[in-house]
């Protein structure tokens, strides 16, 4: 599946494709950062799955609301997070901008403080 993604970033963005405000710290920004980015996340949750909950199209912009669930398999460098077994479910927004059939924006919004609650990288409140 990662692959598939992967191939489905290359040929569904364009080249000028601008992630800059919602890319992960670390990587390039724009295409090259994008796949670096998917790449991880499939090398630390191979099981993950993405399950698409709204679309909402507006002109040249498109909202996703999706619930990405998965096993923390491969850890989470990032947040120095070993592989535990972990499970974890959470919601992740989108905002893709499209100007002649391919994206050329995307800004997005993960549940990062429950995903890091889940994996244990954190405390839960209480």
């Amino acid at each position: 599946m990662g692959e598939a993604i992967g191939s489905t970033i290359s040929t569904g963005t364009s080249l000028g494709f601008d992630n800059s405000r919602s890319g992960t710290p670390g990587l390039p920004a724009g295409l090259a950062g994008a796949k670096m980015s998917h790449q991880g996340v499939m090398q630390s949750f191979p099981d993950r799955t993405q399950e698409i909950l709204d679309v909402i199209a507006d002109g040249d912009r498109v909202f996703v609301r999706s619930r990405v669930r998965g096993t923390n398999q491969g850890g989470f460098p990032a947040f120095h997070v070993p592989a535990n077994g972990r499970p974890f479910d959470i919601e992740s927004w989108s905002v893709y901008r499209l100007q002649d059939g391919k994206v050329v924006e995307h800004v997005g919004l993960n549940d990062a403080i429950t995903l890091l609650m889940q994996l244990g990288a954190i405390p839960a409140p209480g």
